[in-house]
């Protein structure tokens, strides 16, 4: 507590100097959220945001961005008060992609799904603002379907923590209300790419086109695959692709945010609701000829979920069509192909970001506490050998209490994440963690909170997992690593080495122990 209130009259003390002329004012725009490494790779719709939540305008002409990315920002742009401002990689593709339109750009370069520098520097070189963020705790872990960004809590935090981040997706989520357009296993009509499948080749996208002549039948369509209901026994070797159309009704496009389109294919798609092109999956976004190819070779047994944003700016009231165009990676020498896919509109808040150019969807007046530098000592143990567990925090209300919860499993009895014994609190062991200088802690005040586990529970073999909650003066709290984190527990393995032996080729022989 010391050394928060001690920071927070460093922090004022240094808000007056600026005020008097005595030290550069802290520059008010921030960056907001991070888009990399898309769920569609096709996709070029990266972006980054910036904040500015002051209450005067800002003029960014000059500005750059210099790490990760490269883009100069045009004379006389300015960033309003309490306004956002989007640079895309791609400010079509943004716009298609997710409904904002007045996206700067295009940027160079990209930015790396491993985490990288991003910089802001003004008209002088100087920087404004610098995020260097990571994947992986105490960043949030983002990336692939279904294609969330990562997104400041608060634009008051300190943007350079991973804490003060989280993945795009809102706690009202529970709110929005889900609707079945389209099940899987639709009767579907279709038609075999052994040429265009209409004149001009555009025209089989739209809903007035007349798709009387086309095949019917139920999906997965394909070939190479035991769950195919529909095979197409003369496709390997003869044509890449196949053709697809079907409709679904609307009572209010106006009330849906978001289309949740899930898909079981082999090997690319491209989908088009009413004659706009809304997806691209494992395929290029430009038109392709029906004797193309998928960019790779993909096998996705299971549905894999995507989510179609602005869906109300393609809907219609009454019928639509969607059409879809699936690619084969070759004409010849694959062994399967496979499509089927199942469509569910969205309506109330989308509890999916990214949210370029609005509020973020994590937003939050209040964050809990900061949970880094998560540590076990020693890194590998041996039995009987106690086992403490470090993690700084920190919270500008004050770090009310810091608990350690661990669970114990046994050589031959592996617990699933999805087992019971996972889930239930009543299986982890909890033990306070302390920043008092004893028990364990090295130094008293220094945001270090530490427990041990003792060394009884140390045994050979033995996997212990374990995971921390915090809560602040204020009662917020949060569990590390995060829900939503494909790693959701910390962990080490006790391990004393092999057993000493000897061998011998005549097993039983003197002096032998038998073991060969």
């Amino acid at each position: 507590m010391r050394m928060e209130r001690c920071r927070r009259s460093l922090a004022l003390a240094g808000a007056l100097l600026a005020q008097c002329g005595l030290l550069p004012a802290q520059s008010p725009v921030v960056i907001n959220e991070l888009h990399y490494n898309p769920d569609v790779k096709t996709e070029r719709v990266e972006f980054v945001e910036l904040y500015n939540p002051g209450d005067s305008p800002v003029d960014l002409g000059g500005w750059s961005f210099t790490d990760g990315i490269q883009f100069v920002f045009p004379p006389g742009t300015l960033l309003g008060a309490h306004a956002y401002l989007v640079v895309a990689e791609n400010p079509a593709a943004l716009a298609a992609k997710f409904g904002y339109q007045q996206a700067l750009g295009p940027y160079s370069g990209n930015l790396s799904k491993y985490g990288e520098r991003v910089t802001l520097r003004n008209a002088f070189g100087d920087i404004e603002d610098q995020v260097e963020y990571k994947l992986g705790f105490p960043w949030p872990t983002v990336g692939d379907s279904p294609g969330y960004s990562i997104e400041l809590i608060h634009p008051g935090l300190d943007n350079d923590l991973g804490g003060s981040w989280r993945a795009s997706v809102a706690e009202a989520t529970a709110q929005a209300a889900t609707a079945l357009l389209i099940e899987s296993n639709s009767v579907w009509r279709y038609m075999k790419g052994t040429n265009e499948v209409s004149t001009p080749t555009t025209a089989w996208r739209q809903p007035a086109f007349d798709d009387s002549g086309w095949l019917t039948n139920r999906a997965p369509i394909g070939y190479g695959e035991t769950f195919i209901a529909t095979p197409l026994n003369d496709m390997n070797g003869l044509y890449s692709s196949v053709f697809f159309r079907n409709t679904f009704v609307v009572t209010n496009p106006a009330e849906i945010t978001t289309l949740l389109l899930e898909a079981q294919y082999d090997d690319g798609y491209k989908v088009w609701i009413n004659g706009s092109n809304v997806l691209n999956v494992n395929i290029s976004t430009g038109e392709v000829a029906c004797t193309g190819a998928a960019s790779t070779a993909i096998e996705l047994l299971n549905y894999n979920l995507f989510t179609i944003n602005n869906a109300a700016s393609f809907l219609a009231q009454g019928t639509n069509t969607i059409a879809i165009q699936a690619h084969n990676s070759s004409t010849s020498g694959s062994s399967d192909f496979f499509l089927d896919v199942r469509l569910r509109s969205q309506t109330g808040p989308s509890g999916r970001g990214p949210t370029p150019g609005r509020l973020n969807s994590v937003f939050a007046l209040n964050a809990p506490p900061q949970v880094r530098q998560v540590e076990h000592t020693p890194n590998q143990p041996r039995g009987g050998e106690a086992v403490s567990i470090s993690a700084k925090v920190t919270d500008p209300e004050g770090v009310a209490s810091v608990t350690l919860q661990y669970q114990v499993v046994r050589p031959g009895q592996y617990i699933e994440l999805a087992d019971a014994a996972y889930t239930n609190a009543a299986n982890w062991i909890t033990a306070p963690m302390t920043d008092s200088g004893a028990d364990g802690d090295l130094y008293a005040g220094d945001d270090i909170y530490t427990a041990v586990i003792p060394a009884s529970v140390q045994q050979h073999r033995r996997l212990i997992r374990y995971r921390i909650a915090v809560e602040d003066a204020v009662g917020k709290g949060i569990r590390v690593p995060y829900a939503d984190d494909p790693q959701p527990n910390f962990a080490y393995f006790v391990y004393d080495g092999a057993p000493a032996w000897r061998g011998a080729v005549q097993p039983g022989a003197a002096g032998s122990n038998g073991v060969v």
